[in-house]
């Protein structure tokens, strides 16, 4: 699930940033939709602003809910109960270096063991994937009301958090002024914009 929210303090309308000459979330969503395991989603508050982001799910064929409130756990409960999923991974618009091969491997790892949330640390491999079964979402959403997406801490501390492979991923836990995992920033997207670029866009991502 993408919780999309068009404003944003630290750099506005930054879903809609060109990265590798498409918005930043359709670059995200190309990336993820390349991957059939993982059926992606998009949930956004509705509001005026929202407009772009329903144009780029329109044209790309991915479903877009709309929550009617900003708050992304909400966002994430209105996305699960439309499609009755049992567990969700939460995708965030402004990271862009998810590793699918490490989802996959996180996904399974959340299952296995029946966890209400599978975290994966900040490496320089891939963003942070947070993995949640909606029982403990529930859970959040019942004990902190409003303020549940300030508390998925609570969970993490319970949760299981996979480092086996994750090679020396302690290391880079808090790399991240040199290699940003988010864009905060203008200078962050300058340093993304630079890496993707390098790189190159993700497998069947150009656009047509």
């Amino acid at each position: 699930v993408l919780c999309v929210r068009a404003k944003s303090v630290r750099l506005p309308m930054k879903h809609i940033i060109q990265i590798c000459g498409m918005p930043a979330m359709e670059y995200l969503l190309r990336g993820w939709m390349a991957h059939p395991a993982f059926p992606v989603v998009v949930s956004i508050p509705g509001e005026p602003d929202d407009v772009p982001i329903e144009r780029i799910c329109s044209r790309l064929g991915v479903k877009c809910f709309v929550a009617g409130v900003a708050s992304e756990l909400k966002q994430t409960f209105t996305a699960i109960q439309k499609t009755g999923a049992q567990h969700v991974i939460r995708l965030k618009t402004d990271e862009l270096f998810y590793d699918m091969d490490m989802v996959v491997e996180q996904v399974r790892a959340h299952l296995d063991c029946q966890v209400d949330a599978t975290f994966n640390p900040y490496t320089l491999d891939a963003a942070a994937t947070e993995v949640y079964s909606v029982q403990g979402l529930d859970f959040l959403a019942r004990e902190f009301g409003d303020r549940a997406s300030e508390e998925r801490g609570t969970l993490a501390r319970q949760a299981l958090v996979h480092h086996d492979y994750l090679p020396q991923a302690e290391k880079y836990v808090e790399d991240r002024t040199a290699f940003p995992m988010e864009m905060d920033s203008l200078d962050d997207l300058f340093k993304i914009r630079v890496v993707l670029g390098a790189l190159g866009p993700y497998p069947k991502t150009e656009r047509v």
